[in-house]
């Protein structure tokens, strides 16, 4: 983490950003577990068997970091109104990119500031 962060300020400028990325690394011959699992891939149109991961990189000076990643795991759930076991995630991708950027403001805060945010 503090590599990260080091790796940054040397290329943080005021016209910086925070991109955001959602790939799936398709794994179409492993075996289904809470990880690799079907995604729906708005790229092809259809659903993929694999690894959908959620990338946060901090772009400035013309170099881009990683900087946070998330890996979406869905776990088998029972829907109760058609009783049917399926996979589906805990929590959104929506909610999980929120979670990205507010660890990134934190640690932000935490370095020109100290303290808490």
């Amino acid at each position: 983490m503090l590599q990260v962060k080091t790796m940054v300020r040397e290329v943080q400028t005021a016209e910086g950003v925070l991109i955001f990325d959602d790939t799936i690394q398709e794994k179409a011959w492993t075996d289904e577990s809470d990880l690799i699992c079907w995604h729906d891939d708005h790229c092809k149109g259809r659903t993929v068997k694999g690894i959908n991961l959620l990338n946060a990189l901090y772009h400035g000076d013309g170099r881009s970091i990683p900087v946070a990643f998330e890996l979406v795991q869905k776990p088998l759930q029972c829907d109760l109104v058609s009783r049917q076991v399926k996979r589906k995630s805990e929590k959104t991708k929506n909610e999980m990119m929120r979670q990205m950027i507010h660890t990134c403001l934190k640690n932000a805060w935490q370095f020109r500031f100290g303290g808490e945010l």
